[in-house]
């Protein structure tokens, strides 16, 4: 059932995944878990750890291939709301000859819309090797490093709301600590695991 070089980790299903996949039908159910832990800083420099898993059930479908659409193009807008995005990936190296696997660099921006979001902007950067063992061509290891900038109107609104609040303890729970310098940077170490069926 299994195959390392299959989509998905349950293989083929007898060649009716490959069938599916032909005529427009791409089924997905993936598993993401995530593991962070704080290594050092923060508000309390508590050295927690937390997992977090999800599943995901999903369908991809061509409808040039099922209704025979073409050049059909579908949009989903929401109103006064924007945001930028901007991803760079590049392979810079070959595993012993084979441009499937091999070292990738990677960085990441993104700039959410300021009036609704928490978020000024987040940066990322890192590298992932696919294919390291010949055993599991597909799979992924990676590091990276990550920035995240809190949106100066949303700490503007904490410090309205905090004045017009008496109490200045983090025990209440009226009271919003301001996001930005106060707390000490914190070193986050993660774990990804991501799994297709």
């Amino acid at each position: 059932m299994f195959a390392p070089d299959a989509p998905g980790m349950t293989g083929d299903w007898g060649g009716v995944r490959n069938e599916l996949l032909q005529k427009g039908y791409d089924l997905t159910l993936d598993y993401v878990g995530e593991l962070g832990y704080n290594a050092h800083g923060g508000y309390d420099q508590d050295h927690t750890a937390r997992w977090s898993g999800q599943f995901t059930l999903g369908a991809k479908l061509d409808l040039q291939k099922i209704l025979g659409w073409e050049d059909a193009t579908f949009k989903l807008a929401r109103d006064s709301k924007y945001g930028y995005w901007l991803v760079a990936q590049q392979q810079v190296t070959a595993h012993d000859g084979d441009p499937q696997r091999g070292l990738s660099l990677f960085a990441n921006v993104t700039v959410p819309d300021r009036e609704t979001s928490q978020v000024g902007h987040f940066l990322q950067a890192g590298l992932t090797y696919k294919g390291l063992f010949d055993a599991r061509p597909q799979d992924d290891i990676g590091v990276g490093v990550a920035r995240i900038h809190t949106n100066s109107r949303y700490r503007d609104n904490q410090r309205l709301v905090n004045a017009s609040n008496p109490q200045t303890d983090y025990d209440n729970p009226g009271y919003q600590p301001l996001q930005g310098n106060e707390v000490d940077d914190a070193w986050v170490l993660g774990v990804k695991v991501q799994s297709s069926f």
